[in-house]
């Protein structure tokens, strides 16, 4: 079934939108991943954008990469703040959010999916992942040599995960960036406190 008009116009101009905010706050790859999200949201039967102001769903999109690529954390870069979004699309913060989380939910998102976490994240994630082998072993990634550990993570990115049986790691990567200085703050403290 062919899209009418309209919603190919709606789909050009938000991908327009996004693009913009993406090459002028974020880089050209989460512009890209930005496009991708417009691209499948306009590919359901029901056309979500079809309804509704442009400016709110293209705020929805960005935010919605923003949250899977923890864009929002100072520690990552490109960085950017839901009040750098709500700003740029003059849109309000409550609407945007629930926008977002029905893009997650309607397009069954979650962190470090494939076609919309940038490619440095999939490597971090894909490193800590397991891979079972044909025996049904167990294999953590990260402990195959170099050049095997790039060529298995690069077929995983390409295939989407489907090139092998992945097993996701015990801690996700993310986290243990955030319980890091944590850790270090109290392990200083205790080390004061043996003085």
């Amino acid at each position: 079934m062919a899209k009418d008009e309209n919603i190919i116009n709606k789909e050009k101009e938000l991908v327009e939108m996004v693009d913009e905010f993406s090459i002028l706050f974020l880089d050209e790859e989460c512009s890209k991943l930005s496009s991708n999200l417009v691209k499948k949201l306009g590919r359901k039967r029901e056309v979500p954008f079809k309804r509704g102001k442009l400016t709110i769903w293209a705020s929805a999109v960005i935010h919605t990469i923003a949250n899977i690529n923890f864009l929002f954390d100072e520690k990552f870069s490109p960085h950017i703040t839901f009040d750098d979004i709500c700003e740029y699309f003059n849109t309000n913060k409550s609407t945007v959010g629930s926008k977002s989380k029905f893009i997650r939910e309607s397009l069954k998102i979650k962190h470090y999916a494939f076609e919309f976490t940038q490619r440095k994240l999939l490597v971090e994630y894909l490193q800590s992942a397991f891979i079972e082998s044909d025996e049904g072993n167990l294999l953590q990634i990260k402990n195959f040599e170099e050049n095997s550990q790039k060529k298995i993570i690069d077929e995983l990115i390409e295939s989407k995960g489907k090139r092998y049986k992945l097993i996701p790691p015990v801690v996700n990567p993310h986290f243990n960036k955030i319980r890091e200085p944590i850790i270090n703050r109290h392990f200083q403290k205790y080390l004061k406190f043996l003085k």
